[in-house]
């Protein structure tokens, strides 16, 4: 069945056997279809190679660019770096003999289009570390609610200590 948006497909039975290269341009609008993003936007250069033959296709997701992010001390956004690449085994077999030891997908036979938007949101959003705040931050692009609460020295213990331990008595 062909994708409704065919920007990250290809048809299987189009490629022949050997490798194959697709380069793709990821930006604002493939995240915005995404209900509750991880990622906010960005600009990523995708570059997949395919190796095919008669049993498995073997792809290389190679990723390079920049991810929006909200940031988690401050709240504002910014820009991430990435560059790294993934490597991913579809088979056309249902037990394909020898890649026990790998992670390896299965393709129906029939199977006609390969739609990569999958892959590509999923490797970009295990790309996000789990804290996401910039190596700059706090810094003058925080607002300055957050910048004055983060900069604030903190009340030492032994003043809190005597608050605990005043007489007064809570009604």
């Amino acid at each position: 069945m062909k994708p409704k948006n065919t920007t990250y497909a290809f048809e299987i039975p189009k490629l022949g056997r050997g490798t194959h290269r697709f380069d793709f341009l990821v930006e604002d609008d493939f995240f915005q279809r995404v209900e509750e993003p991880l990622v906010l936007g960005g600009r990523v250069q995708v570059a997949l190679s395919v190796e095919k033959n008669a049993r498995l296709m073997v792809m290389i997701y190679r990723f390079s660019g920049v991810l929006r992010l909200d940031c988690d001390r401050c709240l504002q956004t910014f820009d991430m770096k990435i560059d790294f690449s993934k490597r991913v085994v579809y088979s056309f077999e249902a037990y394909p003999i020898g890649l026990e030891e790998e992670d390896v997908y299965e393709i129906s036979p029939g199977q006609v289009w390969f739609d990569a938007s999958t892959d590509i949101y999923d490797f970009l959003s295990l790309a996000v570390p789990m804290r996401k705040v910039p190596d700059d931050c706090p810094s003058e692009k925080c607002p300055s609610e957050i910048l004055r609460y983060l900069t604030e020295p903190e009340i030492p213990k032994s003043e809190l200590s005597e608050i605990w331990n005043s007489d007064a008595t809570f009604n």
